[in-house]
């Protein structure tokens, strides 16, 4: 008889891990939390949480990959829509800033993972979850240099750089700081401000 594979954890309890495991590594850094405490913290017990992940590092990339993935299928589905390009980009700002808000202690974790050591040995696979989001923002930007709305003497990759970089600063800065709000109405402004400069 050939071994069974363990079921899929259930999403309730897959939730209340992932919650817990966030909070924890947000708070005290992957290295100093153990899978003990974040067993403790979701109500289940140590060997249920080693049925579904086989190490810390296993639980860590999973929580990294549920980020991602949500996200980027959410931007995706913004790309694709038929409407003008700069409500787009608009969208893309207020659904980061949306993800943000509901899932502060990830996005802690995952700019403390980003700004940390790589202690759990996953920068890379990181680099690479993060990739198809940026993609997804450098297609937009393509359309729009096709389309004549913007220069097409502005190379795609430093463009989008820049426009991610200056959302991810106030992201940070709600996050880690506590800096202003994040809202439509500072996602609206940041597109309208960065975009303005590349349009043709």
């Amino acid at each position: 008889m050939e071994p069974t594979s363990p079921p899929a954890v259930g999403k309730e309890t897959r939730d209340r891990i992932f919650a817990a495991a966030a909070k924890l590594f947000a708070a005290r850094g992957y290295g100093s939390v153990s899978m003990r405490e974040i067993a403790d913290a979701a109500g289940v017990s140590k060997p249920m949480l080693y049925y579904y992940f086989e190490n810390k590092a296993g639980l860590c990339r999973a929580l990294l990959e549920e980020g991602f993935q949500n996200l980027s299928q959410t931007w995706d589905e913004i790309a694709r829509l038929d409407i003008p390009l700069i409500e787009r980009f608009r969208r893309v700002v207020r659904a980061q800033f949306r993800h943000v808000r509901e899932n502060p202690d990830l996005v802690r974790f995952h700019i403390n993972f980003l700004l940390g050591p790589d202690e759990a040995g996953l920068a890379a696979e990181f680099r690479r979850e993060h990739k198809p989001i940026v993609n997804i923002l450098l297609r937009m930007f393509a359309e729009g240099q096709a389309s004549g709305l913007f220069r097409s003497d502005i190379n795609p990759s430093v463009a989008i750089n820049g426009f991610s970089g200056a959302v991810n600063i106030h992201v940070g800065q709600s996050i880690l700081l506590g800096g202003p709000p994040l809202d439509d109405d500072l996602a609206d402004q940041l597109t309208q401000l960065y975009l303005h400069g590349v349009c043709a």
